[in-house]
């Protein structure tokens, strides 16, 4: 059976098993779809890991993904993302966020999640101040 890539989203559900944590992970793969914006109606709210790399995504907005209150990674590498609002990530337990060769120069201090993210990435940026 063959699949459209711009219909179908690549999701893989993996049972951990872990001594901290147990449970499902949804993971939802969208790299290199040439997205302009990020389809939130096609985006299960209870994904844990985002895979948005290779895209054309500019600017990430306020309450960007604040329906995912499960989303513990970000991708969003190689993009061209000049552009975050403090507020973007409001709401998430989010963990780890990859930003690497996008076109920021600045980036807000994302105190939304000041007591959970444990990775920050931005390698391959302009130079980058935190305001």
């Amino acid at each position: 059976m063959e699949l459209n890539k711009n219909l179908h989203i690549a999701i893989t559900i993996i049972t951990l098993l872990c001594a901290h944590e147990c449970g499902s992970v949804l993971v939802i793969e969208m790299d290199n779809w040439n997205l302009a914006s990020i389809p939130h109606n096609s985006i299960n709210i209870n994904v844990t890991k985002l895979d948005l790399d290779k895209n054309h995504l500019t600017v990430l907005g306020m309450a960007e993904f604040s329906n995912y209150r499960k989303l513990r990674i970000i991708k969003l590498n190689r993009n061209d993302i000049s552009s975050v609002d403090p507020k973007s990530f409001q709401y998430v337990p989010l963990r780890e966020l990859y930003l690497d060769s996008n076109e920021l120069t600045a980036v807000p201090l994302l105190a939304t999640v000041k007591s959970t993210l444990q990775i920050l990435s931005m390698n391959k940026n302009e130079q980058i101040q935190i305001v």
